[in-house]
């Protein structure tokens, strides 16, 4: 709540790249670690407006940043893990507040309600992996996959879990694993999957093998193993 708007009249249009912090922090500590290059990539923002805006932010207070010479360590100020959330507005006017049974009604629906196309007895294989990237290791544990998953929309999307995974197969630019990250979106914390995903990025392409997505399975089997 800024009743003045002083955060309005601070950090004006660079509020768009401190949502894309926000959506991209580590959400324990606040913190990503990006290149200027990717940022631009990510959000199709000018560098030289990149800049503009990170001083911005840095000036209100709203980041600090810390050049290692290759990329950037930002962590966002006054950062509040997600698990450390205090009681909300609505809460002190009365109004009951639904994060919990949202949870549990949301977990109920997925129970209830799964799609045919997904197989959840079947576990994540953590068997060591070899160094180098093969093309088989993208392999989702969701064998009967029926939908065109290329051609998937955020509308589709109606858990968490299902938009995290999107939003990972969207980054690595592969929705046809979709599938692959839907099961990953269910085992591991949100901040592991999008730390590694912000990982991967960083990667010249030069130095990809095999695919970006590909990476990014071989690390979180390794974080599994």
């Amino acid at each position: 709540m800024d009743a003045d708007a002083v955060h309005f009249q601070t950090m004006g249009n660079a509020v768009w790249l401190f949502l894309y912090f926000l959506l991209n922090a580590n959400r324990s500590t606040g913190i990503l670690v990006r290149k200027v290059k990717t940022i631009c990539s990510d959000t199709g923002i000018q560098r030289r407006k990149i800049f503009e805006w990170l001083n911005v932010l840095r000036e209100g207070k709203y980041i600090v940043t810390k050049s290692s010479g290759r990329c950037l360590a930002i962590t966002i100020g006054k950062w509040k893990p997600l698990g450390d959330v205090q009681e909300c507005a609505s809460q002190k006017c009365g109004i009951p507040h639904l994060r919990g049974v949202e949870n549990r009604t949301s977990q109920r629906t997925v129970e209830a309600q799964k799609p045919a196309w997904i197989k959840d007895n079947q576990k994540a294989d953590t068997t060591p992996k070899e160094n180098t990237i093969k093309e088989n290791i993208l392999k989702s544990d969701i064998d009967s996959i029926k939908i065109d998953f290329k051609n998937l929309k955020p509308s589709a999307c109606k858990t968490r879990e299902e938009l995290l995974a999107y939003d990972l197969a969207q980054a690595l630019h592969d929705l046809a694993g979709f599938p692959l990250y839907l099961s990953y979106a269910r085992k591991y914390p949100e901040s592991l999957l999008r730390e590694t995903v912000g990982r991967v990025r960083e990667v010249p392409t030069s130095k990809i093998k095999t695919s970006r997505g590909a990476l990014f399975n071989f690390l979180i089997q390794q974080h599994a193993k």
